[in-house]
């Protein structure tokens, strides 16, 4: 019986210590949470935000422009290839399309149709395909097994969105430049330009914070702030966390 208590009690210790680590790696998250809503809350809510938000508007809603029209026009195969390229810059996160369908856009004549052509033939059968596309089974193996992904070819991984932190959209903007420059007229470009210039302002960081400040803090945090609730979670978590961690440690 002695044993059997024994391992009782190690097996009791050890889930004891198990949800205090638990309650440990909690706190620290919650604690990482409060200063992220105080790091917020010290954003100067009337900085001109709209300095970073404006040009970056600007540039997405070109982008998208220029993007569709883009799509409406260029053959399914350069299409795929400019997205096959984005490869090359980590930050434009467009899906890579699947091997067979790049193989197969770039040797059949199918390839040199707009990318709306290829989703209507995909709905086509066999007898009213072989009008169409001069090799209907090799159409059939590889096209409409992929008409989500083709659906789904949009401009997003090429827009901004919420501003990033300075560093990102610099490395971005630099990336946009490139890619955007194979298929937009100079006006997008030079808008996309621009936003190496706006990354580079000395301001940006107090501008971006203010921005996600905006967007992010909801009126119980900004209150919560205020009446400094925020501060008192923090220092009573703390005060936990030196607890446990003795606890821990007798």
């Amino acid at each position: 019986g002695e044993q059997r208590h024994a391992r009782g009690l190690a097996e009791r210790v050890d889930d004891a210590e198990r949800a205090v680590t638990e309650r440990l790696s909690a706190i620290e998250r919650r604690l990482d949470e409060l200063a992220e809503l105080r790091r917020l809350g010290d954003a100067d809510l009337s900085a001109p935000t709209e300095t970073l938000t404006e040009p970056i508007e600007r540039y997405d809603a070109a982008v998208r422009e220029a993007f569709e029209a883009y799509v409406q026009d260029a053959p399914v195969r350069e299409l795929l290839e400019l997205i096959e390229t984005t490869k090359q810059y980590p930050l434009i996160d467009y899906q890579r399309p699947p091997t067979d369908l790049l193989e197969y856009v770039r040797n059949h004549p199918a390839g040199e149709e707009p990318l709306s052509t290829l989703l209507s033939y995909a709905q086509y059968s066999g007898s009213k395909l072989s009008h169409y596309v001069e090799d209907p089974t090799a159409f059939e193996t590889t096209v409409p097994v992929h008409r989500t992904y083709l659906d789904r070819i949009g401009p997003e991984p090429l827009t901004v969105g919420s501003p990033p932190p300075a560093d990102e959209l610099r490395y971005l903007a630099s990336e946009l430049v490139s890619v955007v420059g194979r298929f937009a007229d100079e006006e997008t470009v030079a808008l996309a330009r621009n936003l190496r210039d706006l990354a580079r302002r000395e301001d940006y960081d107090r501008l971006r914070d203010a921005v996600v400040a905006e967007e992010e803090l909801t009126a119980e945090q900004r209150e919560a702030l205020r009446n400094g609730e925020i501060e008192a979670e923090a220092e009573r978590l703390r005060g936990e966390r030196d607890r446990l961690e003795q606890a821990l440690e007798n």
